[in-house]
């Protein structure tokens, strides 16, 4: 199990109350869970625009869609936590599906990001607590804009020769022919500044299964930002 911290914590200030926290009938999480091996990567120490450019460590610099603050430098974050479930996965004889990707707050923003870019057999599971998913808003836009076009946006097309039709096709770029999901994921990978486009059409997100939990009365994310991430 692969845990990410939320912003301005680390790996042990976090994992020792993590670890102690009591599971009614279990003893605590350690206890319960006895032949887990638990990871906890430390977030890169960055310059935060939300904290008047104090350095703390952040898995990138930014949050979600209700603050302003500027988003940016998630990929080293993004290809550092995959290259962990492939480190962890390796001691499991390759199986991805014995790791899970855990994480809270801007933690569990990464693991969800982490998750939707990830391009290999699917993970066990995925657990975010009292996160958000960054560029939420933009997103389901942009599946709702593929999934119901403007009227005529694809029916007005039409060209002089059959000579255009076949440029068209042969130099035209996939965008056209990719599915919403498609392009909501390339739309992640750009703002995760990652490569352009993924290499797969096969996404085991799909197939990971997810638990999301959110604090009612959690101050730092309000918990109408995690419904919007479920």
């Amino acid at each position: 199990m692969i845990i990410l911290h939320g912003r301005g914590s680390n790996a042990s200030k976090f994992s020792g109350p993590l670890l102690s926290m009591q599971i009614p009938d279990y003893g605590c999480l350690r206890e319960a869970l006895p032949s887990t091996r638990f990871v906890f990567p430390v977030a890169p120490l960055g310059r935060a625009t939300k904290y008047r450019r104090s350095i703390i460590h952040q898995w990138y610099d930014g949050t979600g869609d209700w603050e302003p603050d500027a988003r940016g430098n998630m990929s080293p974050s993004v290809e550092h936590v995959q290259q962990l479930i492939h480190q962890e996965a390796s001691l499991l004889g390759n199986d991805t599906g014995r790791v899970v990707l855990a994480g809270i707050s801007q933690g569990c923003a990464m693991a969800l990001t982490s998750l939707l870019l990830w391009e290999h057999e699917p993970l066990g599971a995925v657990v975010g607590m009292c996160g958000y998913m960054p560029i939420n808003a933009h997103l389901m836009e942009t599946l709702k804009r593929f999934d119901h076009p403007e009227p005529g946006a694809s029916d007005g097309i039409s060209f002089e020769t059959e000579a255009e039709v076949e440029d068209v096709f042969e130099n035209a770029t996939t965008d056209g022919c990719r599915s919403p999901l498609h392009q909501a994921i390339d739309e992640l990978r750009q703002e995760a500044e990652m490569s352009n486009t993924a290499s797969s059409t096969n996404f085991s997100f799909l197939s990971t299964p997810v638990f999301l939990g959110h604090g009612t009365e959690d101050l730092k994310v309000e918990h109408p930002h995690g419904e919007k991430a479920a």
